[in-house]
């Protein structure tokens, strides 16, 4: 009997997250491109390239892995990926002058060469009609425009190759695996204690929460259990205090007392005599 296990990727065309349940012994990279199938409303079973994630997320899709890459499916894919490209130039310039409040971002094939997706960014919905009559008889395949977030567009465009993140020499993890980190809460920026500096510092390219907030979340969720929460009361030599604020970076805690003087402790002497409550 076959030790089977679990593995998250990436539809590359929908970007949507699915399951592949696969042989125990078979190894996978971030990022890797791997072929699975599955079967579409008409019955018919399709074939499409997912990229491996590097973590977990709720999916409802359990499709069946096919392969990784081989020599020959990278051929293949670099043919569809330069008909994309060419494709992809009569799109952006039809398209912009139809909409010059959105952003034409890439163009790809699915396996079968039986569609094309067109992706573009832009806040709101637009009127394809016009633009439909002009385009549609250039393009001698059927095609999707499949509307992106703005988070998404950063991670699709393909001049985001070269782009490094401003924070060191290190280049933007969408961008390097290829897919999104999972969603970035507003509720880190107090978690981690940031909420004192200019939010625009805290956001990148695509005008969203940088994703590196999401790296020390566990470590931060962890550490906030040791200490009480902002206007909890808790007993310190028999005195009672009030949390104003606490630091996880330096352990320490801010307090006033009933006279509202000010005190700081750190979290360990508090933790040994403390007790937290109403």
């Amino acid at each position: 009997m076959k030790k089977l296990k679990d593995i998250y990727i990436l539809d590359r065309i929908i970007n949507k997250p699915i399951k592949l349940v696969v042989n125990k012994d078979i190894s996978f990279k971030p990022g890797e491109k791997i072929l699975y199938t599955f079967k579409t409303d008409e019955g018919t079973i399709e074939t499409n390239i997912g990229i491996v994630l590097w973590y977990k997320c709720e999916s409802e899709k359990q499709w069946k892995f096919l392969r990784k890459f081989t020599f020959k499916d990278k051929k293949y894919f670099e043919k569809l990926e330069n008909k994309a490209k060419n494709l992809f130039k009569i799109f952006r310039k039809d398209f912009n002058r139809f909409f010059s409040e959105a952003v034409p971002v890439t163009a790809r094939f699915i396996w079968s060469w039986k569609k094309i997706y067109f992706y573009f960014y832009c806040e709101d919905r637009l009127d394809f009609r016009e633009f439909l009559k002009i385009f549609r008889p250039k393009i001698k395949v059927p095609f999707f425009l499949y509307q992106v977030g703005a988070r998404d567009w950063i991670r699709l465009d393909p001049r985001s190759e070269g782009c490094y993140w401003c924070c060191g020499e290190q280049i933007l993890c969408c961008v390097q695996y290829k897919c999104p980190l999972p969603s970035v809460e507003t509720e880190l920026v107090n978690i981690e204690n940031l909420s004192h500096r200019w939010l625009d510092k805290l956001r990148w390219r695509c005008n969203k929460l940088k994703c590196c907030l999401n790296y020390e979340k566990d470590i931060y969720y962890e550490e906030w259990k040791k200490y009480p929460k902002i206007w909890d009361r808790f007993i310190v030599d028999g005195k009672e205090y009030i949390c104003q604020s606490f630091n996880i970076m330096t352990w320490q805690i801010v307090a006033k007392d009933e006279d509202g003087q000010t005190f700081y402790f750190d979290v360990k002497d508090v933790n040994q005599d403390a007790k937290f409550g109403d």
